[in-house]
């Protein structure tokens, strides 16, 4: 196939460097509110979206200033726990496994739409050893495992 047959018309280089400027502006808006916070946890599950959320905070803060942590359970696969690790090394992250048990929380077994409500529960069940704007954890403060 002759790909010339199809040409992509008058502006398309100029509709490409606009959509370009567009992303690196978000991108720069992302860094200035990570940076205004000042100090960043991310519940880092090795995804696409926690991980370009933990990469933008590196970028954005001192390594000191930025914590994953990935919840582990019996509904998080050991392969994944794994690969969020390696991921979390690889981007030089600061990374903590904090043990949860989200079997336990009425209601989640039967995945409801609301099941994004379940991170907070799970963050209250965890004996207070992370507080929403609260310092970090340290390992001999909760129960974390630094990876």
């Amino acid at each position: 196939m002759n790909l010339k047959a199809f040409p992509r018309g008058q502006g398309h280089e100029t509709r490409e460097a606009s959509r370009m400027e567009d992303i690196r502006e978000k991108y720069e808006n992302l860094l200035a509110a990570l940076r205004e916070m000042g100090r960043v946890l991310v519940a880092f599950s090795g995804g696409v979206d926690s991980t370009f959320l933990l990469k933008a905070a590196l970028d954005a803060l001192d390594r000191d200033h930025v914590l994953a942590v990935t919840a582990d359970s019996e509904t998080y696969p050991a392969r994944e726990r794994t690969e969020a690790i390696q991921v979390a090394r690889q981007l030089g992250a600061r990374h903590e496994i904090m043990e949860t048990s989200e079997l336990d929380i009425p209601g989640y077994v039967e995945n409801p739409s609301n099941r994004c409500f379940f991170v907070s529960e799970i963050c209250s069940i965890t004996s207070g050893t992370w507080r929403p704007g609260g310092d970090f954890p340290t390992s001999s403060s909760a129960p974390l495992r630094t990876t």
